[in-house]
């Protein structure tokens, strides 16, 4: 798999917050790609077309719905997606908006205030 450059950073940022080797943040991201083809090849066996929810924990429900085209190129399938947010998403860009701490950056504090505790020095 060949990644975009707005996607290898992308992995360079979840691989430092997550504190996990890039490797592993991308072995992740290729399993969440086989995963998703599992649910469509599934959908396919049911009823050819149709769309599938697929569940991106945090983020949202993605929907993909997809048709086959027969085109001068054979068959083509044509793919559309959309997103319904889930409520840590919508409560994080809340949060933002009201230029509170996040949820996820007062659980990334505690993280590093347990696992850093002795060198460093945090004051309550």
């Amino acid at each position: 798999m060949i990644l975009q450059k707005d996607d290898d950073e992308f992995l360079n940022k979840l691989s430092a917050f997550s504190r996990q080797d890039k490797t592993v943040v991308y072995d992740v991201m290729r399993s969440f790609i086989f995963a998703c083809g599992l649910e469509i090849r599934k959908k396919i066996e049911d009823d050819s077309e149709g769309e599938v929810k697929i569940t991106i924990p945090f983020l949202c429900n993605l929907f993909i719905n997809f048709e086959d085209e027969l085109t001068n190129k054979g068959v083509v399938s044509k793919v559309v997606m959309r997103a319904e947010p889930q409520d840590a998403i919508i409560d994080e860009i809340n949060s933002i908006v009201g230029e509170f701490e996040t949820i996820t950056e007062k659980q990334l504090l505690k993280q590093m205030e347990t696992k850093y505790r002795k060198i460093l020095d945090i004051s309550e």
